[in-house]
C-alpha cells in the first residue's frame, strides 16, 4: 500500500528550467506500464531528496517550489517551460500550445502578423511577458497564431492575462511535436 500519492512514480529524466528551485529538482515520470511513444506516458515531477514531492501540470504548480524569479531570462524560462517542443509533452494537454518566433515563420507572415519574438520587461513586483504562441487541436489541425500576455512576480507567481488572435496558419505551418 503506497504512503505517498507519487510512490508509484518512475523517474524518467533530468528537466533543467533555468529557474532558483531551492532544494527541489524537476523530472519526467510516469507511472504504472510505459509504452511507445514514451512522451505520452511521461508527466514532470518536482522531486527532493530523490522523493517526488509534486506533479507539476501547469504554471501554478510550478509557483510554489520557485524561490524567486530575479531577471527577464528567468521569467522568460518559467513561461517557456509550458510551451517548448521539448517539454510540452509533459503536461498531457489536449490542445498543442508553442512559442514561435521570426525564424519558424513564413516572412509573410512575420510582417503581416507583427511576430517579433518574446518581449520582457519589469513591472511591478516581477515580470510582464509578451510572446507569440502556435495553437493547434492537433498536429494536422489548423494552427491559431496568438499574442500572449503573461505576468510573473519576483516570487514565481503566475497570472495569464490574456491571448490576442492574430490569425490563422494552414495546417503544417509551423512543425507541431507528436505525442499520441
Amino acid at each position: 500500500m503506497p504512503t505517498s500519492a507519487f510512490e508509484d512514480v518512475e523517474l524518467y529524466e533530468s528537466v533543467v528550467v533555468g529557474l532558483d528551485l531551492g532544494d527541489n529538482l524537476l523530472s519526467s515520470g510516469y507511472c504504472g506500464e510505459l509504452g511507445l511513444p514514451i512522451e505520452a506516458f511521461l508527466r514532470l515531477y518536482a522531486v527532493r531528496d530523490r522523493h517526488v514531492v509534486a506533479r507539476i501540470d501547469e504554471p501554478a504548480d510550478l509557483t510554489s517550489l520557485v524561490r524567486a524569479v530575479s531577471t527577464a531570462d528567468e521569467a522568460l524560462a518559467f513561461v517557456r517551460l509550458f510551451t517548448n517542443p521539448s517539454t510540452i509533452h509533459l503536461f498531457g494537454s489536449a490542445e498543442l500550445i508553442l512559442e514561435v518566433g521570426p525564424a519558424d515563420l513564413e516572412p509573410h507572415a512575420v510582417e503581416s502578423f507583427g511576430v517579433v519574438g518574446p518581449r520582457v520587461g519589469r513591472q511591478g513586483d516581477g515580470f510582464i511577458v509578451v510572446r507569440e504562441l502556435v495553437s493547434a487541436a492537433s498536429v494536422g489541425a489548423r494552427q491559431r497564431l496568438i499574442r500572449r500576455t503573461e505576468t510573473v512576480s519576483t516570487s514565481g507567481e503566475y497570472r495569464h492575462v490574456g491571448d490576442d488572435e492574430l490569425g490563422e496558419l494552414g495546417p503544417g505551418t509551423v512543425c507541431l511535436p507528436y505525442v499520441e
